[in-house]
């Protein structure tokens, strides 16, 4: 190990001689999309979506062909192209001098990206998990966010600290923590969330652009995810601006805000898979296509894999399509269930969790009179709590009734799948497999749909209540 960090201390040395003249080289851009540009299965081109996975990477490659201070770090981001396969192709592109293979030292090679941000460089340093950023964060609020300040504004940072982030599936407490609150309380730092291919693409360009330390907290469940994406979208120099909220659903009865998966648990619970799938296979009461093998049992498809798609991200890719009794109660909005019931509900997705859109929900509030906040993470101290904060400071007068929220249970997340499902306000892809393929399970397949059911229940009857919409005892129960 000591002697992969000299190498890369060579390599990061060299890089620094090679680029720094470069670093204040005016951006070029195209107008459209770069021939040869490396996005992963091209779907977008063939159906006019975009997967989060898609955006990711197209949007490292066109600041890295714009601007040559822009490089990228961290563990199998080259030769095994990213734990997700966020960096497909980048190293064969650019080589190894701007995507480079570090150690497993994540406060070695952050101590290492901040030094190279000091120097004009633009580093994207990328977490496995954003859980082990832990073993970096001194570099992240010490060096990072503190510098410029205490430099009177002489040092800039221009540094993008990205990963997956919050709750994946049967990893445990320590790989299951969403960073969102802990990073957002510390000034000098932005904190983005991205939940769709647009919001992916535009704020990570606009991470890799801005002059200050950005942590970008991205969700693995979403990389696969599959969204509309308009043709302005896929140009070299769009962006999204840090610090604005897009209102996805407008209403006139109840605020909803919502960050990163969250905001599709409280839109929607369908389509939950969008990898090209083989064909769908009739299969008892479900239809299940999988990315590379159709099976009733999940269980065998878990046998009939390699080591290497055994590998726990490579779980995480597998996607599917069902249909069925226990599926399609799924495929409803949470939205949609308040509007057949006469409540109108504006959903905002945040973006941006630091500088928070504090103007946004406000105007939104004043509009509606009630508020719900949805979050993963644990509710003391949370953005939820932020968030109600601001309303009661700046829009107490407009409220009709207290202010909901929904996050995670305040307690580590639990290993056991039946404990974790009811950790998390919302039930992950990679149970609901395991859910309709394991036929051993104690917990009937009803009774399995009906808690799954209740993830999004549970913001339907926050926005009940917030309307003076009374739920019966059994909802409640």
């Amino acid at each position: 190990m000591l002697g992969a960090a000299r190498r890369s201390g060579c390599v990061l040395g060299q890089l620094m001689q090679t680029l720094r003249p470069a670093a204040t080289a005016a951006r070029s851009y195209s107008a459209t999309p770069k021939e040869g540009w490396l996005h992963i299965g091209q779907s977008w081109a063939l159906n006019g979506k975009m997967t989060v996975r898609e955006a990711l990477n197209s949007a490292l490659d066109e600041e890295m062909s714009a601007d040559p201070s822009v490089f990228l770090m961290g563990e199998e981001v080259g030769e095994y192209q990213g734990a997700y396969k966020i960096t497909k192709g980048l190293l064969d592109k650019y080589g190894p001098d701007r995507v480079l293979d570090t150690p497993i030292t994540e406060a070695g090679f952050t101590g290492i990206g901040v030094g190279a941000a000091y120097q004009g460089l633009r580093p994207v340093v990328e977490f496995m998990t954003f859980n082990f950023s832990m073993q970096a964060i001194d570099h992240i609020i010490n060096s990072a966010a503190k510098s410029n300040y205490m430099s009177a504004g002489q040092i800039s940072v221009p540094i993008v600290f990205r990963g997956p982030n919050g709750a994946a599936a049967g990893v445990g407490a320590q790989h299951s923590q969403c960073y969102a609150a802990w990073y957002a309380h510390v000034p000098g730092l932005k904190v983005l969330t991205p939940y769709s291919a647009e919001d992916a693409r535009g704020l990570l360009k606009a991470a890799i652009r801005d002059p200050d330390p950005v942590v970008f907290l991205e969700n693995e469940l979403l990389y696969g995810e599959s969204f509309p994406i308009k043709a302005e979208v896929l140009d070299s120099s769009f962006s999204v601006p840090i610090g604005k909220a897009k209102i996805e659903r407008e209403g006139k009865d109840v605020t909803i805000t919502a960050f990163s998966k969250m905001v599709g648990v409280t839109l929607t619970v369908k389509d939950l898979f969008t990898l090209n799938p083989c064909k769908i296979v009739p299969s008892g009461p479900f239809h299940i296509t999988f990315g590379f093998v159709s099976c009733r049992n999940f269980f065998d498809r878990l046998r009939a894999q390699t080591a290497m798609e055994l590998r726990a991200s490579m779980i995480l890719m597998i996607r599917c399509y069902a249909s069925g009794p226990g599926v399609m109660a799924l495929k409803k909005k949470a939205a949609e269930i308040l509007s057949k019931e006469g409540i109108s509900a504006e959903v905002i997705n945040l973006r941006s969790i630091r500088p928070l859109d504090r103007a946004a929900i406000n105007a939104s509030v004043r509009k509606t009179s009630r508020l719900v906040t949805v979050e993963e993470g644990f509710p003391q101290h949370g953005v939820g709590a932020e968030i109600c904060m601001s309303v009661v400071e700046d829009s107490f007068e407009y409220l009709d009734a207290p202010v909901e929220r929904i996050a995670g249970a305040d307690v580590p997340m639990p290993y056991a799948a039946n404990l974790e499902r009811l950790a998390v306000p919302q039930d992950l892809a990679y149970q609901i497999m395991l859910d309709m393929g394991d036929d051993s399970s104690n917990v009937s397949r009803e009774t399995s749909r009906q808690s799954r059911i209740g993830k999004v229940e549970d913001i339907v009857r926050a926005a009940k209540r917030a309307c003076y919409r009374s739920s019966s005892m059994a909802a409640n129960a």
